[in-house]
């Protein structure tokens, strides 16, 4: 039996023998795919899957990381197909054209549909013949007491050629990872359908989804206002998306607020913004910078002519210490630390550094230091400054 576990639970597959039956089993501990076939016909390849349980060699259970319904295919490897559509629950909320326009004449209220097949927002061409385009969609549902209508937002990630599904994963993954910076709070898709060109039935691969956080209504990235540049801004994150992985991971992490803030929440930061000089500041000039306290203060003589930089006040020493005391859980007691923060003061120096962190992901990316004041000016940055008291600006 084959259970969809979706946003909750792990998916799993259960295996039963008959115990009338004289019969030789053996179960591997994890198998890379195993095929399938529903009692109607229907195509399952399971992927990653680990046993998690057996009982009395009548039952064993596994746990299984990815469903592809619709094909039978030996690996996550194998090229087999050359388009997919990915749904994201708030990718609309970044980058949307309207296709549903209502007008009001007084006696009726008309309301427009655009059914056309679809908006094509942006399209990037990257390497390998692998191309991402953002699509708007509309659906409707009528009956005769009710009607509702929906606009949607897709990524479509197309190749010349047939593509293996982990490479498709990883292209949703780089783009994900773009869309939470671009929003400034974490985003994951929720549907993955893939097909071949000329081909009319899309397969869905079946995943656990993690839980995407609802965005505030003004992004960093601002799609309407840079929206000629986006492909260019896109391609420099594709092409610096390896060397900058880890970085871009704290980053993410740092957007998170389901916990009380503690002092790894710090080193996150404080560890990412050390990372950034290092591998895209350091020695661009001949100058090999070796203590951390001088690279932040170059990252920030670099930006000097940043707005939001310009409202608050990085004490770059209290960052040295304070990343010195929590990275080598040096005592609180050492004679030598005299400016280590911790409770509120090292919570809001890590809001100010996050700051300067989207700052130099947004450098990273190409950008001006016009169009760096254009994404941070009205934007989830501003919600951060306000939020700290005057006191601590």
């Amino acid at each position: 039996m084959l259970t969809y576990g979706g946003e909750d639970n792990h998916s799993t597959l259960e295996i039963i023998f008959d115990a009338t039956e004289h019969f030789s089993s053996r179960a591997y501990e994890s198998y890379d795919v195993i095929w399938g076939r529903a009692l109607g016909g229907q195509l399952f390849s399971l992927f990653n899957c680990v046993m998690i349980r057996a009982e009395n060699y009548m039952k064993y259970v596994f746990q299984v990381n990815y469903i592809l319904i619709g094909e039978h295919i030996s690996s996550l490897d194998e090229p087999c197909f050359q388009r997919s559509v990915v749904g994201f629950p708030y990718l609309r909320n970044w980058a949307f054209q309207q296709k549903i326009n209502v007008k009001d004449t007084g006696d009726h209220t008309i309301i427009d549909l655009n059914m056309e097949r679809g908006d094509n927002l942006t399209t990037i061409d990257l390497d390998n013949g692998i191309s991402v385009s953002l699509w708007v969609e509309l659906g409707y549902h009528l009956t005769r007491y009710s009607a509702s209508v929906t606009e949607k937002t897709n990524l479509i990630i197309e190749s010349s050629g047939q593509t293996s599904l982990r490479i498709f994963l990883d292209f949703i993954a780089e783009f994900s990872e773009f869309f939470s910076v671009a929003v400034f709070c974490p985003q994951h898709p929720e549907t993955i359908q893939l097909k071949n060109r000329g081909e009319s039935e899309y397969c869905t691969l079946l995943f656990r989804p993690k839980r995407s956080e609802n965005p505030h209504t003004v992004a960093l990235i601002k799609f309407n206002e840079l929206n000629c540049r986006i492909p260019v801004i896109y391609r420099q994150w594709h092409e610096k998306h390896e060397q900058a992985q880890p970085i871009i991971g704290h980053m993410i992490r740092s957007m998170r607020y389901d916990a009380p803030f503690e002092s790894n929440d710090f080193l996150i930061v404080a560890q990412a913004l050390d990372g950034y000089f290092k591998r895209f500041v350091n020695k661009k000039d001949g100058k090999d910078i070796k203590k951390y306290e001088d690279g932040i203060k170059k990252l920030l003589k670099g930006f000097k002519a940043i707005d939001v930089l310009k409202r608050i006040s990085i004490d770059t020493e209290a960052l040295t210490e304070s990343r010195d005391k929590y990275s080598h859980l040096i005592p609180d007691n050492d004679e030598k630390l005299t400016k280590a923060l911790e409770g509120k003061e090292l919570l809001w120096l890590t809001q100010k550094c996050r700051i300067l962190l989207a700052c130099c992901l947004l450098d990273m990316l190409g950008m001006s230091m016009d169009e760096i004041n254009t994404c941070c000016n009205k934007s989830p940055i501003e919600f951060i400054i306000q939020s700290i008291p005057q006191e601590y600006l």
